[in-house]
């Protein structure tokens, strides 16, 4: 896995240096908070030494927002929430279930110990985003640009999204980058269940955690 953030960090580094462009923002969605921290790595260094950096955003799903509804504490993110390694995260409680979602990567109640650290520090903006929004706006990317993301990624293009027509409404000029991290090819048919039925809007309840 570190090697892994390594290459993620050198891409982004390079593919910026390549266009010439110093971001306004980065997004990326949260599984675990792997992907993200090695996306965002070269400009978290900079932020934390005070120096000018982007905006970063961290998206979660509204269904298991553990990073916005959760609570920074001693537990763990096991899926059990029995067993496993007591680290300090943001967790929601032990005995929510999320519902079934058609990103079922993002059901996880809580983030790595890492990312949430960051979050709680301040050097990166959690936000959540709705399936059914997340669904809707991703039929606009492949359209434009030939890629089906994974419906993962697809709250991810909703938060991008949302972020340039604010830029277009204000009438500033900015460069926003993103990290599509997986093709949806493999899940058409998810699509086509969630837009046939127009996927509900589901929330995470707030609730106090197990200690």
């Amino acid at each position: 896995m570190r090697y892994h953030r390594l290459m993620w960090r050198l891409c982004l580094r390079r593919q910026l240096e390549a266009a010439g462009v110093d971001p306004d923002l980065l997004a990326c969605v949260v599984v675990g908070g792997s992907a993200l921290i090695g996306f965002c790595a070269p400009m978290l260094k900079r932020k934390s030494e005070g120096r000018r950096a982007p905006r970063m955003i961290a998206v979660e799903s509204a269904a298991a927002a553990s990073m916005t509804k959760g609570v920074y504490t001693y537990g763990s993110v096991n899926r059990g929430g029995r067993l496993g390694l007591l680290e300090r995260v943001y967790v929601l409680d032990a005995d929510y279930v999320p519902p079934s979602l058609q990103a079922g990567g993002l059901r996880s109640k809580g983030v790595a110990a890492p990312l949430s650290h960051i979050v709680h520090h301040g050097l990166v903006e959690p936000v959540t985003v709705d399936e059914g929004a997340a669904m809707r706006a991703a039929v606009t990317f492949p359209r434009a640009e030939g890629i089906v993301p994974s419906p993962e990624n697809a709250y991810t293009m909703k938060r991008i999204m949302d972020e340039a027509l604010a830029c277009r409404e204000a009438g500033a000029s900015c460069t926003l980058v993103f990290c599509l991290t997986g093709s949806g090819l493999l899940d058409l048919p998810a699509y086509q269940e969630a837009l046939a039925v127009d996927a509900p809007d589901c929330h995470a309840k707030s609730s106090p955690v197990d200690r």
